[in-house]
Formats: structure tokens, sequence, C-alpha cells
């Protein structure tokens, strides 16, 4: 639970939508799995990585990239929920650790993530490269 702006206690997983912030969460769970997978396959030695994984990976994370574009709608400013902070984190470790250039023809997912990051909580979070 937390409270908005106004005072008003709110919950990350609303009741009338549970299930499917659920599997929303679980789904930008699956993305980050695949773009940390896909960077521990690189870490590798370079004759022990698998290119066939690492393509593979790579492809899982931009299938879940445009089916978030295609179907995902919660973008409500007003309450935030579950789903959004798991998709806005996964997200945002595919442009730490993999590419930023998934917002390419997913106008709709990186308006909505450019807004997001705008949030405190997102700002003092956010990975420092050294």
């Amino acid at each position: 639970l937390y409270f908005d702006s106004i005072g008003n206690n709110k919950s990350l997983f609303p009741k009338d939508f549970y299930w499917q912030n659920m599997s929303l969460t679980s789904l930008a769970n699956g993305l980050m799995e695949a773009v940390l997978e896909r960077r521990m396959e690189i870490l590798r030695p370079e004759q022990e990585q698998s290119k066939k994984f690492i393509n593979k990976l790579e492809a899982r994370a931009f299938r879940t990239i445009n089916w978030l574009e295609n179907n995902w709608n919660n973008h409500d400013k007003e309450h935030l929920t579950m789903d959004q902070i798991a998709i806005a984190c996964a997200l945002d470790y595919t442009s730490f650790r993999f590419t930023n250039k998934w917002n390419n023809g997913h106008s709709k997912l990186a308006k909505w993530f450019s807004f997001f990051l705008q949030n405190d909580f997102m700002q003092s979070t956010a990975p420092k490269i050294q």
C-alpha cells in the first residue's frame, strides 16, 4: 500500500485487476531475465559463448517489447501499479545492459517510459555507469 499525492490509500495490486497485474509483472520479469541471461552469456570467454543462445535471448526480449507496445495499456499517471514498476525496471535494465534502441518502432511504450522515468523513485535508483 502507498498514499497518493492527496493522501488516498492505494494498492500496487488493484483488486479488480489483480491477476492481469500479476501476469504483466511476470512478463516484465521474463524480459529482465532474458536480458540478464544474455549479459551473463556475453561475459563468458568468446570461445565458450553460444551465439545461437544470445540470438534467442535477444529475440525473446524484442518479442516481449513488441507485445507490450501492442497490448499493454496501463499508462495511468494517477495510480501507480506493480506492473508499471516492473515494466519500467525491465525496460531500464534492457537499456542499461542490452540496447536503448528497443524504443525504435515502440513509440507508445517509449513515450510512457520517458514519462515514468521522471518519478523520484526511478531517478534515485537509476544505475550509475562508472
